[in-house]
């Protein structure tokens, strides 16, 4: 059925590798949107008296 197999051994570890990718992908994600969040927010800001007048 699988003719690339050529030895398979039994293991008792149950230990799976850290998910270095996904950690850094979703922390540049989560950073990326709240950049774009804070960005936005004080563009659209509405301006208070103080700024109007000086």
């Amino acid at each position: 059925m699988f003719p690339n197999i050529t030895d398979i051994e039994a293991t008792n570890s149950r230990e799976e590798p850290f998910p270095w990718f996904n950690t850094i992908f979703l922390s540049v994600g989560t950073l990326l949107i709240l950049f774009v969040v804070f960005f936005m927010r004080r563009r659209f800001k509405r301006k208070t008296r103080g700024e109007v007048l000086g």
